[in-house]
């Protein structure tokens, strides 16, 4: 949950946090190809009409090691998401000929995660006066 007029930090769990991601080698047609990847950049939307990029997964802690941070306004459920644009290259090699061919970025799909935000305020309760 989340306060209204407070800032709340966003980072990815689980995410390879800049670490290249490698398939293969594979095996086609008598050639080998292996493709690496890597995460270049995070693009935020927080459901209430506001965006922000960011170059890091981020993790939990504090602001300074979130991907991002944002101060939603008004209290409510808003449909945060986020897409990780990939880059990197595939390697094929094979009877007598190797080349590398650079990708990207391509942006993975769209994943969202419903975030509530509450409204803390404060009530003066009793009317008596104090001695």
């Amino acid at each position: 949950y989340g306060l209204a007029q407070l800032p709340t930090w966003f980072w990815l769990n689980d995410d390879p946090a800049g670490t290249d991601v490698t398939v293969g080698p594979l095996r086609v047609d008598g050639y080998s190809v292996t493709v690496t990847a890597h995460p270049v950049a995070y693009y935020w939307s927080f459901g209430d009409g506001q965006t922000a990029v960011s170059d890091t997964a981020g993790s939990s802690g504090s602001a300074a090691n979130a991907s991002t941070t944002h101060t939603y306004v008004d209290m409510g459920t808003f449909p945060v998401g986020v897409i990780v644009a990939w880059a990197g290259s595939y390697t094929f090699s094979g009877f007598g000929v190797t080349e590398t061919v650079a990708l990207g970025p391509v942006d993975q799909a769209e994943a969202f995660q419903p975030y509530v935000v509450q409204e803390v305020r404060s009530v003066l309760v009793g009317g008596g006066s104090q001695s």
